[in-house]
């Protein structure tokens, strides 16, 4: 490629080629190895989770449009409810309205992001430095405790108290019922 002179060149994306998607990375990192903390098990999840799709040259294929990104819980008693699938646009896909459930305190536990757009074989085949791990994508959630005003529940997942009821500690295990004429 370094000896091409490329004059009035054009591509669906990028300055002078490009290529298929191969990974799907973390939107501000530009990793493919995403990890959050703190997050509360079966909990609203507060943030947005947006990945993109590169090509081999790092660039976002931006021509992307038909396809989604899913989110699968890999550790045994992962799971995502919610939005577990986000539409591609302009190379791009964000989660907004995740739930992961795992169990409370636990850490590192493993959730994957796959594509239709991307074939792992392929990928699998041109590789010419590096690993397929290098290709792969994963999303380690490290879960918290549950906080005030949570209940640890049988399963290990976080619930809100409901009206009525409250908690102070942290891992409560169930919330007690207000005081009368308490708010």
């Amino acid at each position: 490629m370094s000896a091409n002179t490329f004059v009035n060149n054009s591509a669906g994306y990028g300055q002078n080629v490009a290529g298929y998607p191969v990974k799907i990375v973390e939107a501000k990192s530009n990793s493919n190895k995403i990890v959050l903390d703190g997050v509360g098990s079966s909990l609203q999840y507060t943030d947005v989770v947006s990945v993109k799709l590169i090509d081999y040259e790092g660039q976002i294929v931006n021509n992307e449009n038909q396809a989604a990104v899913k989110m699968v819980g890999v550790t045994s008693g992962a799971s995502v409810r919610g939005a577990d699938s986000a539409k591609i646009d302009n190379g791009t896909a964000v989660f907004d309205n995740l739930i992961f459930v795992g169990t409370a305190g636990q850490t590192n536990v493993e959730y994957s992001l796959t594509s239709p757009s991307i074939n792992i074989q392929r990928v699998a085949q041109t590789i010419v430095n590096g690993t397929i791990s290098d290709y792969t994508n994963s999303l380690k959630v490290s879960f918290r405790r549950c906080s005030s005003g949570e209940e640890n529940t049988d399963d290990r997942q976080c619930r809100e108290c409901s009206y009525g009821t409250y908690s102070l500690e942290w891992n409560s295990e169930q919330c007690v019922n207000c005081m009368e004429d308490a708010e």
